[in-house]
């Protein structure tokens, strides 16, 4: 049984730039993509897109060890894709902000058939910031939740994306789409892209009613039910609106 949407616990923007022309394309670590998330989530709560927090904190709300997160920092700052500094508010703090201008973003395209038109298009368009006003998917706080705590793999993320841009980027519970086309969006492999939407099955991630020639796709809304292969704590728990 596939539900509508639930925004009752209100929901987080995520720039259709960010989902479309990154997120379903780049590889991204487990713990770099937890990382980012948790920044995202508490960062935008801010006008500004920043957060003031610490390392310790960041690395419980991720549910990831000191060592782990601060690594993973590391690599997102190397990409350009997020930013450290010391609070000039608070005292033993640190500022967390998302690069909001991905073209200057240093992601790889992994597939050699899409780098040059993906490039082109993240990094000519006219609108270089991902400001709300290019048009934004709503996503439910009960499932920022699990972004945060679900070790996703790289193709997996892809994938993930892929569906969410053909689901709730339209307001729409669920889509009926072929697995080759899924495969087409994210450019990956048919046999890939087959393998990871059979894990995010497994993980209850998503939801699949398979008809004759498409499958109806959905996104578990439930995300305190989703299966984490790697790290089992409690999804769900970690963020009070």
């Amino acid at each position: 049984m596939i539900d509508e949407i639930d925004y009752t616990k209100g929901y987080t923007r995520v720039p259709h730039k960010i989902i479309r022309r990154v997120l379903m394309h780049v590889n991204f670590g487990a713990h770099e993509s937890r990382i980012f998330w948790t920044i995202y989530l508490w960062s935008s709560f801010q006008e500004e897109f920043s957060w003031n927090s610490t390392y310790r904190i960041l690395s419980k709300k991720a549910g990831l060890d000191y060592r782990n997160a601060f690594l993973s920092v590391k690599m997102l700052i190397d990409k350009n894709i997020v930013s450290a500094s010391k609070s000039k508010t608070e005292l033993r703090k640190t500022n967390f902000s998302i690069n909001m201008i991905v073209k200057s973003w240093k992601v790889e395209f992994h597939e050699k058939k899409i780098q040059k038109q993906i490039k082109a298009n993240l990094y000519n368009n006219t609108t270089d910031d991902i400001k709300y006003y290019t048009g934004y998917c709503r996503i439910p706080n009960t499932m920022m939740n699990g972004l945060i705590s679900i070790n996703f793999s790289a193709r997996e993320s892809r994938v993930f994306w892929t569906i969410i841009s053909r689901t709730w980027s339209w307001r729409k519970p669920a889509y009926y789409i072929s697995y080759r086309e899924i495969a087409n969006e994210c450019a990956m492999d048919l046999h890939d892209t087959h393998t990871s939407i059979q894990h995010l099955i497994d993980k209850n991630i998503i939801i699949s009613e398979p008809s004759k020639r498409k499958t109806n796709f959905a996104i578990n809304q439930h995300a305190d039910s989703w299966q984490n292969e790697v790290n089992r704590l409690k999804i769900g728990q970690k963020f009070r609106h």
